[in-house]
């Protein structure tokens, strides 16, 4: 299983990765391994738990500083993605079980424990915004005359101040700014705290006009709670908004709303958690999903509501806006005639694209992008199914049956009941994204070659158990101008191929249709063609086939437990 990084935020680009969290348990005698690039690493005989990563590895999300710093500059150079899930040694070393990951643009956040200390937040990565709040240990690099970054490249804990002891319980990343829970071990009350940039509320505290956010000087705030925001569930952070679910199944939003992703009928941004109402009014919400600008949430009956970025049919019911304000359902049984779909237990919105999870392991799809159905099928009106073959073993109504779905940004990633891994997509951080040790080639004329159009198996040495995404949006030239200015000679070997791979990658989903922004992040309507096909590599089926078997049969010799991430 591996750990990718996730997408950085500079000016209004962004770095994204996908991470990915999997745990297995260990049964193997070898005393050591290598990772990719032939380091040996000794097993822990008392970690049971495990951290991979995959994707951008030049952020720091990853964690693992001798991508970012190597010690011997002409023999490794730094490194800008890792292609198959690596070892992020760091953790094991100091003996600290990884408890969850949670991914933003180009940074990572976990929630871990030592045997001999309580448990803390560690973060690695982009804190340029203070995202992971005061760091000694980074490199400083620019970007031009005017803009730096810093980077934290390795786990390094993120001192919360407070006067009580707290108990981390769950985090979650935007593009910019992260959101944690603890609880309170004498009250057990709930407390929320936000780090980062604030510039349209996402922290959920008051938006301060030309406040400036740097990582000498983080924004850490303990967020006020809505009186009736008694006990937290579930924190979403999309790219610029936050979204937090309470266990009575109520849904709170703040942050930007210009596509209307706050759900609160409004475009204005709101600087505190605001309780959202509409359609969701007197139902029991269990989960929601956003990775982009559009939200999804699902309730304890299966119903499945949708708002925010309607601009490639997301929330298809709303045909003429592509900005839907509030809360809208969304009926999916009734779209479907030829599939007896069971009760949706999982939805995952993805920037463009959006999918969902039944009770079964049906995986269905919609939207605009690399969804999965095969090298001619990138917009689909309506949720379709993605064949089930291509999931082998993983099949409907069997034992071992898909029970996780994953979105990232540009892509998803999909867990079966046994901890098989599959991914698919057009990651703009290139096929590395997706942990399937492939890289993108470097011409355009082999752009097709620099997406995966069908979920691919993933080929770890663990059971995967949990996986985390992060958006996949890349920083082109500022992970590499910042590279260069620590390490001369960098660029020539590695910046013109990535420009190169990825213009290549956005071809095959049409440049045209690329969402554009102005300064204020206002979006501009664009038209695209709606037509839908469906058709699959004639060798796609066959060669997922195959490749899940020989996994499949050689985990029956080694069973373990692995957190992956993939950074995009």
């Amino acid at each position: 299983m591996g750990l990718g990084d996730a997408p950085i935020r500079f000016r209004e680009t962004y770095c994204s990765s996908t991470l990915r969290t999997n745990v297995c348990r260990f049964a193997s005698a070898q005393k050591q391994y290598a990772d990719p690039s032939g380091h040996l690493f000794c097993y822990s005989p008392v970690q049971s738990v495990r951290v991979y990563g995959f994707g951008v590895a030049a952020t720091g999300a990853l964690g693992i500083r001798r991508y970012v710093e190597p010690k011997q500059m002409s023999a490794h150079p730094p490194r800008f993605t890792v292609s198959m899930p690596t070892h992020l040694s760091c953790m094991s070393a100091n003996s600290i079980a990884v408890k969850s990951i949670s991914c933003g643009y180009g940074f990572t956040t976990f929630i871990g424990s030592h045997h001999k200390k309580k448990r803390a937040v560690y973060g690695c990565g982009i804190n340029s915004d203070g995202q992971l709040g005061v760091q000694t240990s980074q490199v400083h690099g620019g970007i031009s005359e005017a803009i730096n970054i810093d980077v934290v490249p390795e786990p390094r804990v993120i001192q919360i101040p407070h006067d009580e002891d707290l108990l981390p319980l769950m985090s979650s990343c935007g593009r910019a700014h992260s959101i944690i829970v603890f609880q309170s071990t004498n009250t057990k009350c709930m407390v929320l705290f936000s780090v980062g940039n604030n510039a349209y509320g996402q922290c959920a505290r008051e938006i301060i006009a030309g406040e400036i956010f740097t990582s000498a000087n983080p924004q850490i705030t303990r967020v006020l709670l809505p009186p009736d925001l008694k006990t937290i569930k579930q924190v979403e952070c999309g790219q610029d908004h936050s979204l937090v679910l309470s266990n009575e199944g109520q849904v709170f939003s703040a942050g930007l709303s210009t596509d209307g992703q706050t759900g609160l009928g409004s475009t204005d941004s709101v600087g505190r958690l605001t309780k959202i109402d509409g359609d969701l009014d007197g139902l029991h919400v269990k989960q929601v999903s956003s990775r982009g600008d559009t939200v999804l949430a699902l309730t304890e009956c299966g119903r499945v509501f949708g708002w925010g970025n309607n601009e490639y049919s997301q929330i298809w019911p709303v045909v003429d806006e592509v900005q839907v304000l509030k809360p809208t359902e969304i009926p999916i049984h009734k779209c479907l005639t030829n599939l007896k779909l069971g009760k949706i237990t999982q939805v995952a919105a993805a920037g463009s694209m959006c999918g969902l999870l039944d009770e079964y392991g049906h995986v269905l799809v919609w939207g605009f992008g690399c969804l999965g159905l095969g090298p001619r099928t990138f917009h689909c009106l309506k949720p379709t199914l993605i064949p089930p073959a291509l999931f082998s073993p993983a099949l409907p109504f069997s034992e071992n049956r898909i029970t996780d779905l994953v979105p990232g940004l540009h892509h998803f990633i999909a867990r079966s009941s046994c901890g098989l891994l599959w991914s698919w997509g057009a990651p703009r951080g290139g096929l590395a994204c997706l942990g399937l040790g492939r890289n993108s080639t470097k011409s355009t004329e082999d752009a097709m070659k620099n997406v995966q159009t069908y979920p691919m198996p993933l080929s770890l040495p663990a059971e995967a158990l949990r996986v985390a995404c992060a958006p996949p949006d890349v920083i082109r030239a500022a992970c590499y101008t910042k590279l260069k200015t620590t390490y001369p000679g960098v660029l020539s070997a590695g910046l013109k191929g990535f420009l190169e791979v990825s213009e290549a990658y956005t071809i095959p989903i049409g440049p045209e249709l690329q969402r554009p922004y102005d300064n204020n992040r206002q979006t501009v309507r664009t038209q695209h063609n709606r037509s839908i096909s469906l058709f699959c590599s004639p060798y796609g089926c066959k060669t997922a086939f195959n490749r899940a078997s020989k996994i499949l049969h050689a985990r029956k010799s080694r069973r373990q437990l692995g957190l992956v991430v993939s950074l995009r």
